[in-house]
């Protein structure tokens, strides 16, 4: 700028309007859809629409204008949100397939096995599937592979 646009006749000139730097910023009225759980909901996701031509940002829901800057932390909050989320499902996941994975049925049938026998003079032996005999675990001389059992 020189010296001689600082007088007051050429500076007018160049300032055309202050009512539309005024209306701008009002123009911009802050969307409250999302603010304390208005829909119930822990976090609703955001519905924002994109005029192209005029390059502006609309709630679908109130319709109001939204600064470009709040709509792109609307949307990073809830894709964070999401994320946070997303990872506590797949370490339940992890934890249940862990858990799934390490049960062992004929751990439960040999606990269930020593309950019922017991000790001393209440001790009790367990009967054969086949033949309804009682016999001693102790006498088990071989075990086979269920793969390759055939009734």
């Amino acid at each position: 700028m020189k010296i001689e646009d600082l007088k007051v006749g050429r500076v007018e000139e160049k300032i055309r309007s202050l009512v539309g730097m005024v209306s701008k910023k009002k123009f911009f009225s802050a969307c409250k859809c999302y603010e304390n759980n208005k829909y119930g909901v822990d976090y609703v996701k955001p519905q924002l629409c994109i005029d192209e031509e005029s390059h502006l940002i609309f709630c679908d829901r109130c319709g109001a204008v939204i600064d470009p800057f709040a709509a792109m932390l609307m949307v990073a909050n809830f894709e964070k949100r999401q994320n946070r989320e997303w990872g506590r499902y797949m370490e339940s996941a992890r934890r249940f397939w862990k858990i799934a994975h390490s049960y062992k049925p004929y751990r439960v049938a040999l606990k269930e096995m020593e309950k019922n026998m017991g000790r001393g003079d209440k001790t009790m032996l367990p009967c054969c599937p086949k033949c309804d005999r009682a016999f001693d675990p102790a006498d088990i001389k071989a075990y086979v592979n269920k793969k390759y059992v055939c009734d």
